[in-house]
C-alpha cells in the first residue's frame, strides 16, 4: 500500500477521490488531529487517530 502524509496549516482539506491501494494520512497541525483515509469499495473510509495510535505509529516508523 502506498502512503501519502499531508500536512495542513491554516487551510481546509479534504479526500475526494482516492485510488485503491493508496492510503492518505492528513495531518490538521491547528487542531493537532490525524485523519487517515483509505479507499473502500465504492467510496471512502475515514478515521481519526487517537493519541494512542499516533505514538504507535511513530515508534513504529523510527524502527523502519
Amino acid at each position: 500500500m502506498t502512503h501519502v502524509q499531508i500536512e495542513v496549516h491554516k487551510g481546509i482539506a479534504e479526500v475526494t477521490k482516492l485510488d485503491p491501494g493508496i492510503e492518505v494520512e492528513l495531518v490538521d497541525l491547528d487542531v493537532a488531529a490525524v485523519t487517515v483515509y483509505r479507499k473502500k469499495r465504492e467510496g471512502i473510509d475515514w478515521h481519526v487517530l487517537s493519541s494512542e495510535e499516533c505514538d504507535a505509529k511513530r515508534r513504529a516508523a523510527s524502527h523502519e
